[in-house]
């Protein structure tokens, strides 16, 4: 978003792009231009804490498409959990 704003293009045109509303388009542009790249980080938000680390999301991301299950031709969503040892939940969401 915030590269695309750069480029010139309006919130309108950036939120018909790449299909999100245009304020969530503004609220990106305007954490960008007060805060810079620190930003555009995550916000503290209320509610249950994370139960996945970043090192346990990039492991699924990097792995489902560069590797197979054991004996399988593709991963499943238990076996994915059982590999990076997380609860199976976490994997889908």
């Amino acid at each position: 978003m915030v590269l695309l704003c750069a480029e010139g293009l309006q919130s309108k045109e950036v939120s018909a792009r790449l299909g999100v509303h245009e304020h969530t388009v503004g609220k990106w542009r305007r954490r960008f231009v007060e805060d810079g790249i620190e930003g555009l980080t995550d916000e503290y938000r209320a509610g249950r804490p994370r139960t996945v680390s970043d090192a346990q999301v990039t492991q699924v991301i990097e792995r489902t498409p560069n590797t197979t299950s054991k004996d399988a031709t593709h991963w499943s969503i238990r076996s994915m959990a059982a590999e990076i040892e997380s609860v199976r939940s976490s994997v889908y969401n």
